[in-house]
C-alpha cells in the first residue's frame, strides 16, 4: 500500500505538467493565431540595440511560423551599425532572411538551428591601426576578444545567395572583398556545399582566398565538420585542411598547415606574430586549437637551404599573443640567417624559384658592409615570444662552426637573445644582445666574446698558409640608438679589444695588399717556414659616437714591435690606420716606411706612406694611448694578464706608461688612462 502512493503522486505531478505546458502551448498557439509579427519590430530592435551597443532596425516585413516543431522567423531590411565611436556605417545589411530553430532541444537547454536562409547579406569587417574593430560585440567586456569563446550553435542547413564579405584591417595593410555562397546539397557530396572566394590586398600586393566546407546536411555535435582553406599572396602560399571537432565550435579544431612564400616575415600580416626576416621558406606541420591555445606540432620545413624541425604555441588569451618555439636544425646555412639582421636574402635552391615580390617589401641590398634595412617598432610591440633554437653543422662561407644556439625572449617591446652561442672546432662566439622598442627609436646593446679562437679558422678556403696564426681573444661592448644595424653603429659608445697572447705572421700577409708590408714593416722570417714569430699581441678601441679611436694597437714580435694609430669611422665606414715597426735589434736600425690602411671597411687599401717616414725609435712608443695594457686585457679574460707570451710586453708597457706623452691628435678618440 505505501510503495501505491507514491507512484500515484508521481502521476498526479506528471498529469499536472503536461496540462500547464498544453495550456501554454494553446496559448502560444492562440496568440499566434492573432497577433501580427510586426508588432514585436518595436521590442527586437531595443532589445537587440541594448544587448549590442549598436543601433538595430528591422525596416521591412516580418512573419512568425509557430505552428511547427521548427518554429522559423522570417524578415527583410535587417541592418545593424558600427560602433557609436565609428565613422556613420553599417556593420551588416540584409535585404531579406530567416531562421528556424528544432523546438524539442530548447526543453533540455540546447539551441540547434534547422535552416538559416540569407539572401544578398554585406558584411562589413574593420580594424582602424590602434586594434579597435567594429565586429567586437562584447566590447565592455573584461575578457580579452581573442580569448572569448566563438561556440556557434549547430546549423544544419544554410543558405547564403551572393553574399558579400568587406575586410579592411589598417593594422596589418589588408583589404579584402569576397562573394560566399552556400547551398544545400547531398551530405555524401565530396566539395562540400560552403564556398569562400574572394581577393584583396595585402600591405598592397594582391591576395587570393578560397574556404571550402563539407555538406551541412546530417551534421550533429559529436561529429566532425571538415573543411579546407587556401590563400595565396604575392609568393606566399598558406593552406589548412582539417575539422572543427565540434561543429561550430571555432575555438577547438585540429588542421594540417601547409606554408611556403619568400620571406617568413611576411605572415605578419596575416597572423600578427612578428616573425623575422628569413630565405624563402617551406613549412608543414599539424595545427591544434583548444580556446585560445594553438599548438603546430610536427613542424617540419626549410629556410633557404636550412631544415628547421620542431614545435610552436601561441596563446591569445592574454594582452599580447605569446609565442612559444622549440626548434632545431640538422644543418644550418649562415647565409639563410642573414635576413634576420638586415643581410640581403639568398634564396635556396631546394624550395623553388624566388618569388618576383614580398608582401613586406624587402630591403635593397645595403651598398656598404653594415646593414641599412629598417626595423619595425611596432612589430616588436605587437606580441611576446620566447624561442630556443639550436643547430648541429653550420656551413658558412669561410669559418667552421660545429653548433649554434641561441636563447629569445621579447617581452612588452625588448628584445633580449641571452645568449647566443656559436661554438667552432676550437673555441666559441658567445654574446647577448638587447634592443628595447619602447620609443620610435630603439635603443641598442650588446656584449660579445670570442673565447680561444684559432685565427687559422678565418682563412680563405683552400688556403694552406693563412696570413696569422694563434689563438684569438676578443670582447665588444657596445650601445646605440637607430632603427638598423647600420645606424646604431654610427652613433654607438662603447669599447672593443681583441687579443692575440702568441701565434705566428707568415708572409702570404704581403700577398694580401700587393706590397711588401713584412719589409715595410722591418720584420724577418725563418727561412724554413717562411714566417715571424708574434708573443702578444692587442688593439683596444674606444668607441665613442660611431668612432673607433685607436686607444693602444701594438704586436710584439720577435724582430720588430709594431704599433699604430688611428681609428675606424662606423658611420661612413671607413679605415684611417696607421701601423710602423720598432726594431729591436742594432741590426735592424735601419728604420721602415709607415703601412697605411685606408678606404672602405670592407674593402680597404693597404698602402706604403711615402712622405712621413720615421725620424726617430721613440716615435713608435708614442703612438698608442698611454691606457696600461694590463686594464685593457682584462676587459677580455682576467686571466690574460698573468700569460706567459704577454708578460714580456706588460713589463715593457709598464715604465713607458708613466711617462708616456698623450695620444697624438691624429688619433681622434684618445681614452683617459
Amino acid at each position: 500500500m505505501d510503495s501505491v502512493a507514491p507512484k500515484n503522486r508521481s502521476r498526479r505531478i506528471v498529469a499536472r505538467v503536461a496540462a500547464a505546458l498544453g495550456s501554454l502551448l494553446a496559448i502560444l498557439l492562440l496568440l499566434a493565431a492573432v497577433i501580427d509579427a510586426n508588432w514585436l519590430r518595436g521590442p527586437l530592435e531595443r532589445r537587440a540595440s541594448a544587448a549590442t551597443g549598436r543601433v538595430v532596425r528591422i525596416a521591412g516585413p516580418m512573419h512568425l511560423h509557430l505552428f511547427s516543431f521548427t518554429p522559423a522567423l522570417s524578415l527583410a531590411g535587417l541592418s545593424i551599425s558600427d560602433p557609436p565611436s565609428a565613422p556613420s556605417g553599417e556593420l551588416l545589411s540584409l535585404p531579406r532572411g530567416s531562421i528556424a530553430i528544432r523546438l524539442l532541444p530548447l526543453f533540455i537547454g540546447r539551441l540547434v538551428v534547422e535552416r538559416i536562409e540569407l539572401d544578398q547579406p554585406v558584411l562589413n569587417l574593420w580594424m582602424d591601426a590602434a586594434g579597435r574593430d567594429n565586429w567586437d560585440l562584447h566590447a565592455n567586456a573584461q575578457q580579452p576578444a581573442s580569448g572569448r569563446s566563438a561556440n556557434l550553435p549547430v546549423i544544419h542547413q544554410l543558405v547564403v545567395n551572393d553574399g558579400h564579405l568587406d575586410f579592411h584591417d589598417a593594422k596589418r595593410r589588408l583589404n579584402f572583398a569576397g562573394q560566399i555562397n552556400a547551398a544545400n546539397r547531398s551530405a555524401a557530396r565530396a566539395s562540400g556545399d560552403f564556398e569562400l572566394k574572394g581577393d584583396g590586398q595585402i600591405n598592397g600586393k594582391p591576395f587570393s582566398l578560397e574556404v571550402h566546407g563539407d555538406s551541412l546536411l546530417g551534421v550533429t555535435a559529436d561529429r566532425p565538420y571538415r573543411f579546407a582553406s587556401d590563400l595565396r599572396a604575392a609568393g606566399t602560399q598558406l593552406s589548412l585542411q582539417g575539422s572543427i571537432t565540434r561543429p561550430f565550435d571555432l575555438n577547438d579544431f585540429q588542421a594540417h598547415l601547409t606554408a611556403a612564400g619568400p620571406d617568413l616575415a611576411d605572415l605578419y600580416y596575416l597572423t600578427g606574430l612578428p616573425f623575422v626576416n628569413t630565405a624563402r621558406y617551406s613549412l608543414s606541420g599539424n595545427v591544434q586549437r583548444h580556446g585560445s591555445q594553438i599548438r603546430i606540432d610536427s613542424l617540419d620545413g626549410r629556410l633557404g637551404d636550412t631544415d628547421l624541425h620542431g614545435s610552436l604555441e601561441v596563446d591569445l588569451g592574454g594582452k599580447l599573443p605569446l609565442l612559444v618555439a622549440n626548434l632545431d636544425s640538422r644543418r644550418l646555412d649562415l647565409s639563410d640567417l642573414l635576413p634576420a639582421f638586415g643581410g640581403p636574402a639568398r634564396n635556396g635552391g631546394g624550395v623553388g624559384a624566388p618569388a618576383p615580390e614580398k608582401i613586406a617589401g624587402s630591403q635593397a641590398a645595403p651598398a656598404g658592409l653594415l646593414p641599412d634595412a629598417k626595423l619595425d617598432v611596432a612589430r616588436l610591440r605587437s606580441a611576446n615570444a620566447r624561442v630556443h633554437y639550436r643547430a648541429d653543422d653550420i656551413k658558412a662561407n669561410r669559418l667552421r662552426l660545429a653548433h649554434f644556439d641561441f636563447q629569445l625572449r621579447l617581452e612588452d617591446g625588448v628584445l633580449r637573445l641571452q645568449p647566443f652561442v656559436f661554438t667552432l672546432p676550437e673555441g666559441r662566439v658567445r654574446g647577448e644582445l638587447v634592443i628595447d622598442a619602447h620609443s620610435d627609436v630603439p635603443h641598442s646593446r650588446a656584449d660579445v666574446r670570442v673565447q680561444d679562437v684559432r685565427l687559422r679558422e678565418f682563412a680563405s678556403a683552400g688556403s694552406a698558409n693563412p696570413p696569422f696564426e694563434g689563438e684569438l681573444q676578443a670582447r665588444a661592448q657596445l650601445a646605440g640608438s637607430g632603427d638598423s644595424v647600420h645606424a646604431v653603429a654610427a652613433n654607438a659608445d662603447g669599447r672593443v679589444t681583441i687579443v692575440l697572447p702568441g701565434g705566428a705572421m707568415r708572409k702570404s700577409l704581403a700577398e694580401l695588399s700587393g706590397i711588401d708590408v713584412l719589409h715595410g714593416l722591418g720584420l724577418l722570417l725563418t727561412k724554413n717556414s717562411e714566417e715571424t714569430g708574434i708573443r702578444c699581441g692587442v688593439a683596444a678601441f674606444d668607441v665613442r659616437d660611431g668612432t673607433m679611436g685607436v686607444q693602444k694597437l701594438v704586436l710584439d714580435t720577435d724582430p720588430v714591435k709594431i704599433t699604430g694609430r688611428g681609428s675606424i669611422d662606423l658611420g661612413p665606414e671607413t679605415w684611417d690606420i696607421e701601423l710602423r715597426g720598432a726594431p729591436k735589434h742594432p741590426s735592424l736600425l735601419r728604420l721602415r716606411t709607415p703601412i697605411t690602411i685606408t678606404g672602405p671597411l670592407g674593402k680597404p687599401t693597404v698602402g706604403v706612406d711615402k712622405v712621413a717616414l720615421i725620424k726617430q725609435l721613440a716615435v713608435s712608443g708614442a703612438l698608442a694611448a698611454a691606457t696600461p695594457i694590463a686594464a685593457l686585457i682584462a676587459f677580455v679574460d682576467p686571466g690574460l694578464s698573468k700569460n706567459a707570451n704577454c708578460s714580456a710586453l706588460l713589463e715593457a708597457a709598464a715604465p713607458a706608461a708613466q711617462g708616456a706623452p698623450a695620444t697624438s691628435p691624429k688619433v681622434p678618440l684618445a681614452a683617459a688612462p
